[in-house]
């Protein structure tokens, strides 16, 4: 199916799933994909996979939010970008 919102709150290796969420999205839909981050460059990865996912699900991206959620370990953060997701 297809969905308005998806969550994807494991922090760990969940970029490997960004393909599948992004193919499984209506138009303008919302991804909360959550990442870690280094605490020097908090959301550059993580935006960095998500545009290259989206280039190869021939989707269009637009980041509305990032959030900086959870301590994770010493200097790295768990994030969260909030991204819309269209055709």
């Amino acid at each position: 199916g297809k969905f308005d919102r998806i969550i994807m709150p494991y922090a760990v290796g969940a970029y490997q799933f960004l393909d599948t969420a992004f193919s499984c999205t209506k138009d303008k839909a919302i991804v909360h994909f959550y990442h870690i981050g280094p605490e020097n460059n908090l959301f550059a990865e993580a935006e960095s996979l998500a545009e290259a996912t989206a280039r190869h699900t021939n989707k269009k991206i637009k980041i509305i939010n990032r959030v900086k959620t959870l301590p994770f370990g010493t200097r790295y953060w768990k994030i969260c970008l909030d991204i819309e997701v269209s055709s």
